[in-house]
């Protein structure tokens, strides 16, 4: 995901604050970072305290209960009912379910899923919600994304976000697999049919469909060639041929986001000198024309010519 945006001086690109900030998809939060221990511990479910579910026992972590940001993985088939009782906010890196996990349920307090990590070579580590079991597994409790690029996905089963889902400035999810959100994320309100300008799904926007499962958006209004881009507040628009300049139908022009279709070449957006492209609050710019062109992303520019 690389968002782009060079505005020239004498045109507007109206983005609000929150909306700037989710897509500056920042990789470190230094509050978050000052409290993290330099290396953190993997800690696995056992259930070994049952009937006792509750997280802060640490009879259920082979005898140690987590530690701030570390990195969670369930397991196995004893105590799958368990209740997160550290203080409400508490920051854990990843929360993961093994290919050998039962139906679990996750209750209790807020989860704050950590900013990602720096991996090296251009790659994140951490920050993630992933299932490897064949089963479905639910996550209960309430969970808010840091700042930064977070995985969240399911390989077999189903993975179902029922807490609330919320997301800090400069978070982005990228989620694929089976993920169902019910109570925990809707496209009601100013979303204009996508999650938001925070969140994709296999290379799309991410949307949702009538039972609440997430999947990809394609519902978009393409623009092929030098356009033009109509004013429309409720579209997603979308840029599906390799034409060097796009170009504004008005002064004021509204959409709600903004693709950048996989393989499209180089793209200069023509803001003329006193038009604006006013984007959606719900809305953002997402470039993904790096998925057939090795991992290179094509530039987008933003401003008058």
């Amino acid at each position: 995901m690389k968002p782009e945006t060079q505005p020239n001086m004498k045109s507007k690109i109206q983005i609000n604050r929150r909306q700037a900030m989710r897509f500056a998809a920042l990789l470190t939060s230094a509050c978050l970072l000052a409290a993290r221990p330099a290396v953190a511990a993997t800690d696995t479910w056992n259930g070994g305290a049952a009937p006792d579910g509750n997280w802060l026992t640490p009879g259920n972590w082979n005898g140690v209960a987590p530690a701030t940001n570390d990195l969670l993985i369930f397991t196995g088939g004893t105590q799958t009912t368990t209740t997160n009782n550290y203080p409400a906010g508490t920051p854990f890196n990843n929360i993961s379910f093994s290919s050998g996990a039962s139906a679990f349920n996750l209750k209790g307090n807020t989860v704050l899923l950590s900013s990602p990590g720096d991996a090296g070579s251009g790659n994140i580590k951490n920050g993630n919600i992933n299932s490897a079991s064949a089963n479905s597994e639910t996550i209960n409790l309430p969970v808010v994304l840091a700042s930064g690029y977070h995985a969240i996905g399911s390989s077999s089963g189903t993975l179902k976000l029922n807490g609330t889902v919320t997301h800090s400035n400069g978070a982005v999810a990228a989620m694929s697999g089976n993920i169902n959100v019910t109570g925990g994320l809707s496209i009601n309100g100013a979303a204009n049919g996508i999650l938001g300008g925070w969140a994709v799904y296999n290379n799309n926007w991410a949307t949702l469909d009538g039972s609440s499962n997430v999947v990809a958006y394609t519902g978009y209004t393409d623009v092929v060639g030098a356009g033009p881009i109509a004013d429309n507040a409720a579209s997603n628009v979308r840029i599906t041929a390799s034409a060097t300049v796009v170009n504004l139908a008005s002064t004021v022009t509204h959409i709600n986001s903004l693709y950048i279709k996989p393989g499209t070449a180089a793209q200069t957006l023509n803001l003329p000198t006193g038009s604006t492209l006013v984007l959606g609050q719900n809305g953002g710019i997402y470039n993904d024309s790096a998925t057939a062109l090795g991992g290179t992303y094509n530039a987008l520019t933003v401003g008058a010519l």
